[in-house]
């Protein structure tokens, strides 16, 4: 399959600004960890990061079809890399970081990120002709699976060996070609494909988004997944692991085979050639996932469930890659800002939910209970998927 050459520039461009992204989260936790013994306070950190990002995604998608994507991105790029440069001269005139200044930065990237995110997942309409938009977003999925795998690793030998201010100049160097790679980006989007007064169209997009039967299939599938997902392989493994004494090593050996499973899998969603439906293609993956959850609870052996672990990270990556490229093929052009804010806020809603749940069930019935309620949990899901008329879209 030969990718385009302003498809690979642009997926090329996103890729190092996520290896930035992955690297810039788990260093704001490493450092917010090591100023404090109070993990309230580490918490309160991460949170206040993710609160912008949360609040401004739709005035992001917003901005995104007004001004366009590529520009919208390029700008908020150039911003994150900006804030982080100016994170890394004090920290270089400091020696140190500390709680106000994590606090400080974590706020303005996350706000960034916000403007970012919409422009960034809607760009497929202004790199692609139409009928590719659905393959180039599964491309999209698997880079997006990578750097998700690729950043932290990178970002822990960083952590590890360099002090803060060349940690934070590698990362906003990262932003900063990011954002130049964009910037060459050629895009096919004109002057018909953006709106000129989003903010009055916002409410009449979102109505007529909700209205769509497909589309709201889509988003309540995307919103289950990730609440699965976020809980199971982030709390849900770590009270596993200390539940069973297997030890840090093994809980990074877990995260990485999921991460590993979920780059297969949206790698395979490449080879569909459009024969199956959408919901049938999708309940037999999360099948497979509820399955493969189950065993990650019944297994005596950390190999074992780390075998587990990577068959449910395959069926995700593969269920996801299939469910945002089929909901991005079913809006319009001029829309995609607004309507990848709205899948945004379906994940992260949910997944801000999926730790609290997470925690009521491991403390109910233990910690095993949280993948055996998820894993059943999915196959009635997927049940549901595999009747439902509105995904009878061929992927």
């Amino acid at each position: 399959m030969t990718l385009p050459k302003n498809t690979a520039r642009w997926l090329g461009s996103y890729a190092v600004g996520l290896l930035a992204d992955q690297a810039y989260y788990l260093s704001l936790s490493w450092y917010a960890a090591a100023l404090t013994p109070d993990p309230m306070v580490v918490g309160t950190v991460m949170g206040i990061g993710s609160l912008p990002r949360a609040l401004l995604l739709l005035p992001g998608g917003m901005l995104a079809d007004r001004f366009g994507t590529k520009r919208v991105a390029t700008i908020s790029s150039a911003l994150k890399a900006a804030v982080i440069f100016i994170a890394c001269l004090s920290a270089a005139r400091s020696g140190a970081e500390t709680v106000t200044g994590l606090a400080m930065t974590a706020v303005l990237v996350g706000a960034f990120d916000a403007i970012f995110l919409p422009a960034i997942q809607s760009m497929p309409w202004a790199v692609a002709e139409p009928s590719r938009v659905p393959m180039v977003q599964k491309q999209f999925s698997v880079v997006q699976r990578c750097g998700v795998v690729l950043g932290p690793a990178l970002a822990g030998l960083m952590l590890a060996q360099w002090p803060v201010a060349l940690v934070y100049g590698a990362i906003g160097a990262c932003f900063a070609l990011s954002a130049v790679a964009l910037n060459s980006v050629t895009t096919r989007t004109g002057p018909d494909d953006i709106d000129a007064h989003p903010q009055k169209g916002t409410l009449r997009t979102l109505v007529e988004l909700m209205q769509k039967r497909p589309c709201r299939a889509m988003l309540a599938l995307v919103a289950v997944s990730e609440l699965v997902c976020s809980g199971a392989f982030s709390t849900g493994i770590t009270l596993l692991v200390d539940y069973r004494g297997w030890g840090a090593a093994t809980m990074g050996l877990l995260v990485t085979a999921y991460g590993a499973g979920s780059v297969a899998g949206a790698a395979a969603s490449l080879t569909s050639r459009g024969r199956h439906p959408l919901g049938l293609v999708v309940a037999a993956s999360m099948t497979v996932m509820g399955i493969a959850l189950c065993l990650v609870a019944a297994s005596p052996s950390a190999e074992l469930a780390a075998a587990g672990v990577a068959l449910s990270g395959a069926a995700a990556g593969e269920a996801s890659a299939f469910l945002t490229a089929s909901y991005l093929g079913s809006v319009e052009s001029g829309e995609g800002g607004r309507s990848m804010a709205v899948l945004s806020l379906a994940s992260f809603g949910t997944a801000s939910l999926s730790s609290f749940l997470c925690g009521a069930i491991a403390q109910a019935w233990g910690a095993a209970a949280v993948f055996t309620v998820f894993g059943f949990a999915l196959v009635a899901i997927a049940v549901w998927a595999a009747r439902c008329a509105a995904l009878r879209i061929p992927v």
